[in-house]
């Protein structure tokens, strides 16, 4: 009987082991470690039914649809902010109500949209990205994606190497609140550069938003930059992606019929001459958006917030079809968040 019991309580053991292991699987994010395929995040129409929209809280989701909904006409009411041509930002915009026309271009660098009550998207915001390895260890974009290895023929000299600072290793995709891609391994058999991960669900409240703001709102929502590609013994590695810059949108009715996109940036192919080639550079990791509404929001075209893909290692040189074991990773995917706030978390400012 008593060996019985023990059976018994061992299966049992077994089970909630097996259960634990499901459950971190299932709910727990990692990064890839194949570095020639890019993440993507991209968000449109019949948001409602999928995102929280709750006072306290940001909700994300990826759709991989696209609906082609013809947008309506645009309207024009008084105290209308009108972006007619293609602009690119110098500061902080505010006005009561803002627009931008259809084909129109803004290249935002990282300032911010506020409207007293709508702001209307008919155009293309890019943010574009920003320099490399400026701090985002609180931002909430995603990371950047490792450089990959690089083929080494001089073993010997290679085993010489015991300090990663030195050019024959590749570096790690940039931090931000998630984790940047590992660097690949060199050598003989180079490996591929990791995927950055992307930031996940956070809480979010007037005071935060309002904290991010003047501390610099790029800094919380852009995205890493890449890994460094590793030297090989004959050439140099290619430079990582720089990150995408985030975007926060406010208004009391937020309507985008255009696109946003802030992407992060292609990492370098890695130099080819003769020999063996550099390893390729991590992409850099997308940006993410932020929109902040009272009222209504709609949403009728793509957001992208994808990382960058990683540059190619040996592939370049040697005409390969297949994929080498040198390429950077892939950045991490910027967040797509949605923020419905009773009172405005950012003073409209009427100057």
């Amino acid at each position: 009987m008593a060996l019985g019991n023990r059976f018994a309580a061992v299966v049992i053991i077994v089970i909630i082991i097996v259960i634990a292991i499901v459950s971190y699987l299932i709910f727990t994010h990692k990064p890839a470690n194949v570095a020639n395929s890019t993440s993507a995040n991209y968000f449109n129409l019949n948001v409602s039914s999928t995102i929280n929209t709750t006072s306290t809280s940001i909700s994300t989701t990826i759709l991989t649809t696209y609906t082609t909904t013809a947008p309506p006409a645009p309207k024009y009411p008084a105290n209308t902010l009108v972006f007619s041509y293609d602009t690119s930002l110098s500061s902080n915009v505010s006005a009561i109500n803002i627009l931008i026309e259809p084909g129109v271009n803004i290249t935002t660098y990282g300032y911010e949209f506020i409207a007293l009550n709508n702001f209307t998207d008919y155009g293309n915001i890019n943010t574009t990205t920003h320099q490399a390895y400026m701090n985002l260890s609180r931002s909430y974009g995603g990371a950047g994606g490792g450089g990959g290895g690089a083929k080494y023929s001089n073993l010997s000299l290679y085993k010489n190497y015991s300090n990663l600072a030195d050019p024959v290793f590749g570096s790690r995709g940039q931090n931000t609140t998630a984790l940047g891609g590992r660097t690949g391994s060199s050598g003989p058999n180079s490996t591929n550069g990791f995927y950055g991960s992307s930031a996940g669900f956070l809480q979010i409240n007037n005071y935060l938003i309002s904290s991010w703001s003047s501390g610099g709102i790029s800094n919380f929502l852009s995205g890493g930059s890449g890994g460094n590609g590793a030297n090989s013994d004959s050439n140099g590695g290619g430079s990582g992606g720089a990150g995408g810059l985030g975007v926060y949108i406010q208004a009391s009715n937020i309507s985008i019929f255009g696109n946003i996109d802030t992407s992060g940036g292609r990492g370098g192919n890695g130099a080819c001459s003769y020999g063996y080639d550099g390893g390729g550079g991590g992409g850099g990791g997308g940006g993410s958006i932020l929109l902040a509404y009272k009222n209504s929001i709609k949403l009728n075209r793509y957001l992208n917030t994808s990382g960058g893909a990683g540059g190619l290692g040996d592939v370049v040189c040697d005409n390969l079809t297949t994929n080498s074991s040198s390429n950077g990773g892939s950045g991490g995917a910027g967040e797509i968040l949605k923020y419905k706030y009773s009172s405005a978390p950012i003073a409209y400012n009427a100057s």
